[in-house]
């Protein structure tokens, strides 16, 4: 009988391992796919900024907004001009918008707003 005890306890040892290292495993992927998400997003904001700040500095240079949307082949859309560019394989939608001696400029990517900025001229 004694046996049998040693080894019924050396399977729960194993089978307690095994869940622990699954537990462990689970967290790990987890961890994992919460980075890559992470850094997607990291890149998707960068290219968003890029593009933002393009603008921007064609716009501070001389206060003109068609320069800025020339420089991203933008077109007239309703109270603004639109550019929809292809940045690492995703497609980014930048919208200009003139006010007053000033020009808001907006990144979208699938229906999100990713940056914003609103630059002056000098």
């Amino acid at each position: 009988m004694r046996k049998r005890s040693a080894a019924l306890m050396m399977l729960l040892e194993l089978a307690a391992m095994l869940l622990v290292f699954s537990l462990c495993s689970a967290v790990t992927i987890r961890l994992f796919s919460a980075a890559h998400t992470m850094t997607a997003r990291s890149l998707r904001i960068g290219a968003a900024a890029d593009l933002a700040q393009t603008a921007a500095e064609c716009y501070r240079w001389d206060g003109d907004a068609e320069h800025a949307a020339r420089e991203l082949a933008a077109v007239w859309d309703a109270d603004g001009y639109r550019a929809e560019l292809v940045r690492d394989g995703e497609m980014f939608t930048v919208y200009l918008y003139p006010q007053e001696g000033k020009l808001r400029i907006s990144v979208w990517v699938d229906g999100e707003n990713l940056y914003e900025i609103t630059v002056g001229a000098i």
